[in-house]
């Protein structure tokens, strides 16, 4: 039996989002695994994955208050430590880039996920006291095993880091979305329209995008953009359109559930990841589940993850956007070509195998 901890880092920081979302789909399939246990070291837990105990958690849910959260890493600090003198795991998995050492009893192996070098890339888009990057650096350092979520992060781990190539390997995310068949989907556009995902800010590049979009006369008349998720759109993203003779009517944010979401996916005429880079990405993904055609950059990770099964550009070419993205628009046989090819790729991407490839990393630290 190889016993697995998951330290309370992610967990604290995020009710949602991306990396705990990783590690609560990873740890609940190591959990389930035959000569495997695993649990989480998250005493007061505010995230809401862990609410349905799929995943053993040593702890309680605490219902978030504001500016909570270093008391809560505190506290699961320190509790986390006398778990773990008292009944010592075959591995520690941490959850995110702690400084020190802080919970790691000595001679146990430890496991770090690198998602992305989005801080060393572009360290101009954090604020100057930002030290993720610093952290990041001591915890891969630190760590036994490093995984990577694609090659490119690898390769970007290798260059920027001084890292020893043999214990890195490379598992890729898997993803998983679905729909509540009791809950009812938001009305949607009566518009044809083009799908964005996610944040826009920075290295995301929604304004070339939609400075792509404002640029073609068709698009713009046939077409509306849905920005789903993140926050509403700000006053200078306002300012952008106002600038661009876009008409506000014509770009939308939404938010809503995963059954909203799985809506916009099945009806949208594309789905737009603009971004310059990208330590994985899971979006494109979920679009070819649902049969909707990918437009994407041709930059990081992005080409890895959806190999021939999207329409490619440069990211800093709004002039190539806005050609990719009219390809899609008015070809048929280009769709439905891309629609085709998406069903086919994401067989390759699951929460199963990600889980398995990791599970192979633990087995090499305890063999």
């Amino acid at each position: 039996m190889i016993k697995v901890a998951y330290d309370n880092q992610i967990f604290s920081l995020q009710r949602y989002g991306g990396i705990s979302r990783y590690f609560y789909e990873l740890g609940r399939r190591v959990a389930a695994a035959e000569n495997f246990y695993a649990d989480v070291m998250a005493h007061p837990k505010t995230n809401e994955y862990l609410r349905n105990n799929a995943l053993p958690v040593r702890g309680y849910y605490l219902k978030p208050v504001p500016r909570m959260r270093k008391f809560c890493n505190k506290i699961n600090t320190l509790l986390s430590c006398a778990a773990m003198r008292n009944n010592k795991p075959d591995i520690i998995h941490e959850t995110y880039y702690h400084g020190k050492s802080a919970i790691v009893p000595k001679g146990c192996p430890v496991v770090i996920t690198v998602h992305d070098m989005i801080h060393e890339k572009f360290p101009e888009m954090f604020p100057k006291h930002d030290n993720t990057s610093a952290k990041k650096r001591r915890a891969v350092e630190r760590a036994d095993k490093i995984v990577c979520v694609s090659e490119n992060t690898k390769r970007d781990l290798l260059e920027i880091f001084d890292v020893a190539e043999d214990i890195i390997s490379v598992v890729y995310h898997g993803f998983e979305i679905t729909e509540n068949e009791e809950q009812q989907p938001c009305a949607l556009s009566q518009r044809p329209y083009i799908l964005y995902v996610g944040q826009r800010e920075g290295y995301k590049n929604f304004k070339a995008f939609i400075t792509a979009y404002a640029a073609s006369e068709t698009l713009h008349k046939d077409f509306d953009v849905i920005a789903f998720g993140s926050k509403d759109f700000n006053s200078e993203e306002l300012l952008l359109l106002k600038t661009l003779g876009v008409d506000k009517r014509r770009v939308n944010h939404m938010t809503g559930s995963d059954t909203f979401l799985v809506a916009l996916y099945r009806n949208a005429a594309m789905f737009v990841l603009p971004s310059i880079y990208e330590g994985f990405g899971i979006p494109p993904l979920e679009a070819m589940n649902f049969g909707c055609p990918v437009v994407c950059s041709n930059t990081s990770s992005i080409p890895e993850v959806v190999g021939e099964a999207a329409q490619l550009f440069e990211p800093t070419d709004v002039e190539k956007i806005r050609i990719a993205m009219e390809k899609v628009a008015y070809d048929k046989e280009r769709r439905n070509n891309l629609i085709m090819l998406g069903k086919q790729r994401i067989k390759n991407f699951s929460w199963d195998r990600c889980a398995q490839e990791t599970m192979e990393c633990y087995k090499e630290l305890v063999r």
